[in-house]
């Protein structure tokens, strides 16, 4: 499933102020003993698919959450660039180990106070940040990318650089 991102600062941040669209990719599942290779097929078949539908797209956007234990794995497969992690969050769990995220007491038409929360029988804790990947798709943001302006603006230690050859088949 493809949205908006839920932050208007990673578009600005990963577009630099240039026009285009940024779309995360924000849902993605696969049962168990799935194919190898089926998610990163999926991945790419999804991208290509929505590029169709509207070409003004300059870049993807998706995080891998080690919350549940995932580590971009398929993003790196996919060869999606590794940018810095996003911000530690906080989120709240209850004694049968269920974490939910904070978003899930603040959201809707009356948040929760703490002690409400704490009343239901959760405890606020800490979650580690999420890992975020992008796809530039348009030739002058993986040229961007490649940089080291780019990556010190990220800030990033873990941004990977765009492997070579990737760059067939673009439209700026």
């Amino acid at each position: 499933m493809f949205s908006l991102p839920t932050s208007y600062t990673i578009t600005r941040s990963i577009l630099g102020g240039k026009n285009g669209a940024v779309l995360e990719l924000s849902r993605l599942w696969a049962m168990d003993g799935h194919a190898p290779n089926a998610l990163s097929k999926a991945v790419s078949s999804a991208c290509r698919f929505m590029l169709r539908i509207d070409p003004n797209v300059a870049a993807f956007v998706s995080y891998a959450d080690p919350n549940n234990g995932h580590h971009g794995g398929v993003y790196r497969a996919c060869s999606w660039v590794e940018l810095p992690d996003s911000k530690e969050t906080r989120g709240y769990v209850n004694a049968s180990g269920t974490v939910k995220p904070r978003r899930a007491f603040h959201s809707g038409r009356r948040g929760l106070t703490r002690q409400e929360i704490e009343a239901l029988g959760f405890r606020q804790i800490r979650l580690l940040p999420k890992h975020r990947f992008v796809l530039p798709i348009r030739r002058w943001l993986r040229k961007a990318m490649r940089t080291a302006d780019f990556r010190a603006l990220e800030g990033s230690k873990r941004a990977g650089r765009i492997p070579e050859g990737k760059e067939t088949g673009d439209a700026d």
